[in-house]
């Protein structure tokens, strides 16, 4: 049971990756559009600052796809069938929270008391997954042959978010006033301890390939920005991209990664025997590659713990790769 439920946790983990993969591209557009630079022609900045912005506005539904993707082998039924669940809990969610809240629809918007964000779009994209995986090869009568196997998907997705919708709209509002507590608290009240606390989690369960989803809530929901034009972002990453001076508080992680563990690399390969130098160079000097232009450097650090087994090495090196989170706060 353990077993099944950490290999579940691993494939959550694993499908976030794929909209994670869209933040780069996003954010270089978002950034060079929003910075106006003079030898750039102004409609090309507004074009991509637009076009950043497109995909940090619909991050809950991004999430919802690849969260699909990721459990159904990336099968395109279960991206379509997760469009169709979130769109249809959103508006059940936007309907039936004014009925239970005894509040107009304008002050729930307000407050975003049904707001359900990227955790939204999570939840609909399990929908989806678990609709597809159960009834991809449903038989029906012959008179409803048309709707059997895939096609059926996104139907039976779209009515399971109905009730989804409907049941969020009791428990969602103390849960999302709870997560906005937490994240005014992280952003704004005590940023050290809670991104101190973030760096070292984030590091631990980076060999297992948990961290995704201990990323999420820090990337995509705390704190909450206004720009000028009244869109609000949620999440560090949508909050800095936005131009938010109070953004950017996971910058120091960077830190490590990019520079933290190359060095690292260079460590060993300095320290091995120089008979032994070409072999251990040979296997790092791809991973160096991959740090610096990919940030992507977990296969380092399981090279690191689970090879050596120390969990000794493993605790003391989580603890300080945290100390760079500690530093972007401060410098925030």
């Amino acid at each position: 049971m353990f077993k099944n439920a950490f290999a579940n946790l691993q494939k959550v983990g694993k499908s976030l990756m794929l909209p994670v993969s869209v933040l780069p591209i996003a954010g270089i557009l978002l950034g060079v559009g929003s910075a106006n630079f003079s030898w750039l022609p102004a409609v090309v900045s507004h074009v991509m600052a637009e076009a950043g912005g497109s995909v940090f506005a619909n991050m809950p539904l991004i999430f919802a796809i690849g969260v699909a993707l990721g459990f159904t082998n990336n099968d395109g039924v279960s991206a379509l069938a997760a469009v169709v669940a979130y769109g249809i809990m959103v508006k059940t969610m936007a309907v039936v929270a004014p009925l239970v809240l005894h509040l107009p629809a304008e002050e729930i918007a307000v407050k975003h008391l049904a707001d359900t964000g990227v955790l939204g779009g999570i939840i609909s994209g399990a929908i989806a997954a678990y609709m597809f995986n159960r009834f991809y090869r449903i038989k029906l009568p012959e008179y409803l042959g048309f709707f059997a196997g895939k096609r059926f998907v996104p139907i039976i997705s779209g009515l399971a978010a109905i009730f989804t919708g409907v049941v969020l709209s009791f428990i969602w509002p103390p849960i999302g006033t709870a997560i906005q507590a937490f994240s005014q608290w992280a952003a704004y009240q005590n940023p050290v301890v809670a991104f101190g606390i973030y760096g070292f989690i984030e590091r631990c369960l980076v060999p297992f390939g948990l961290h995704h989803i201990w990323n999420v809530p820090f990337q995509m929901q705390i704190g909450e920005y206004t720009n000028a034009a009244g869109q609000v972002f949620h999440g560090d990453i949508p909050r800095y991209m936005a131009g938010d001076p109070t953004a950017g508080m996971l910058s120091g992680g960077f830190l490590f990664k990019m520079y933290g563990l190359p060095a690292a690399a260079i460590a060993i390969w300095h320290s091995a025997k120089p008979e032994n130098r070409a072999k251990v160079g040979g296997n790092h000097d791809l991973r160096r590659a991959d740090l610096v232009f990919d940030w992507y450097y977990r296969a380092y650090r399981v090279l690191l713990h689970v090879r050596g087994a120390d969990p000794v090495h493993y605790s003391r090196d989580s603890g300080r790769s945290g100390i760079p989170d500690l530093y972007s706060v401060g410098d925030a």
